[in-house]
């Protein structure tokens, strides 16, 4: 507890109704590749939208990088926290570029200049990415991989220590996918991630940790423990 970057006590969380019968406890650590399973409508993404500091919890704590997120201000909880969603229907009519030039929002003057260093970010997260030759492209105008990829270089521009996202491989096919959890897979080793997921068998093999909603509860389990326990059961 004491080295983690992220801490869920007593946590409990839904619309005024919790969707998990339990109080949630749980830790998670800078190296950590975690993905939440639970089967539809058990609360994943509200779940990920509580503790992105989206949706306020019912009760208990997130404490991240030991500040509690209830108390942090949007441009701090922006600098600790970013967060990858499914859809991304509210910045369909921005560029690549301007996309991605938002992950340093948190860090700029109150007229969003950008300093030379932050420009040298965004173009080394482009070119990472294969991103900058479609720079000047609107996101509606993408392939889902490309559009899924630019989100995901926003939020390392961000620079936080840890990353959200939900279900960031939904639309992909199935190369597509393997190449996301690569990429996933190397960002882990100097942050936290966390990502939701129905494709067991890929995300098994690349996850550290599986957070599994199961029946009101959370189970901490290895990959090779959930796919033993609850996913040979299952087919």
């Amino acid at each position: 507890m004491e080295n983690s970057i992220l801490n869920i006590i007593n946590l409990k969380f839904g619309y005024k109704i919790p969707l998990c019968e339990q109080e949630v406890n749980l830790s998670a650590n800078i190296g950590d590749l975690i993905c939440l399973v639970g089967l539809n409508g058990s609360g994943k993404s509200t779940f990920l939208n509580t503790i992105s500091g989206i949706l306020k919890p019912i009760s208990g704590k997130i404490i991240i990088d030991g500040q509690d997120v209830k108390k942090l201000s949007l441009n701090n909880k922006s600098k600790l926290i970013s967060f990858v969603p499914t859809k991304i229907d509210f910045t369909a009519n921005l560029t690549v570029r301007e996309l991605a030039e938002m992950g340093r929002s948190p860090y700029t003057n109150v007229f969003d200049k950008k300093s030379e260093a932050d420009i040298k970010l965004v173009e080394k997260n482009l070119n990472d990415f294969d991103l900058l030759k479609l720079q000047n492209r609107q996101l509606w105008s993408l392939s889902d991989g490309e559009r899924q990829k630019a989100m995901i270089a926003r939020a390392l521009i961000q620079e936080t220590p840890l990353m959200i996202l939900d279900e960031p491989s939904a639309f992909l096919d199935y190369e597509m996918k393997h190449q996301l959890m690569r990429k996933l897979k190397e960002i882990s080793t100097n942050k936290c991630l966390i990502f939701s997921s129905h494709d067991i068998e890929t995300s098994t093999k690349f996850a550290t940790k599986i957070w599994f909603i199961n029946k009101s509860k959370f189970e901490v389990l290895s990959p090779m423990e959930f796919i033993e326990n609850h996913y040979k059961k299952s087919i």
